[in-house]
């Protein structure tokens, strides 16, 4: 904690998108955790997490765009699944 120069820390992501998905602004469709990790590592710009801890380019998330082009479905679930344990 807090995390590096461009995201915050993920230690606890299980938990912080429990958090995120419950806030009164949140715009993404997710409505689980898992929905929420794969929303935000195939479609970031969908809801840019307010803070601190989070970063921006020109109004979009600074986390890479292109992952659904270079992750396989497979590769997206393994992903989730340990992020999942995050907490």
């Amino acid at each position: 904690f807090p995390g590096g120069e461009v995201a915050p820390n993920l230690g606890n992501i299980a938990t912080d998108g429990e958090r995120v998905i419950k806030l009164p602004n949140y715009t993404g469709k997710a409505k689980t955790v898992a929905e929420y990790l794969r929303e935000s590592i195939l479609t970031p710009n969908v809801f840019l997490v307010p803070g601190d801890n989070y970063r921006e380019k020109n109004g979009n998330s600074a986390m890479e765009q292109r992952f659904a082009e270079f992750l396989t479905p497979q590769q997206v679930e393994d992903l989730m699944a340990y992020l999942l344990t995050l907490k």
